[in-house]
């Protein structure tokens, strides 16, 4: 079985939505460090959810060229 879990803070919305849109500051935003340590606390020690699994590396970053304006 596989699945993929996403993890937020709430107010995470704020920077998504169309009528005043804002800015997640940095110390709001989830690192993957976070996430891993939180996933790994929280679900593996459970008796009841017996995760036998990876935490697989993060893909490799691609380069885009930057637009700027004229």
């Amino acid at each position: 079985m596989d699945f993929y879990v996403v993890l937020a803070r709430a107010g995470s919305r704020v920077a998504k939505r169309r009528r005043a849109p804002g800015r997640v500051g940095p110390s709001h935003r989830v690192t993957r460090d976070e996430a891993v340590k939180w996933f790994q606390q929280k679900m593996l020690r459970t008796a009841f959810f017996q995760y036998d699994g990876i935490i697989l590396p993060p893909k490799p970053k691609v380069k885009r060229a930057i637009h700027r304006r004229r």
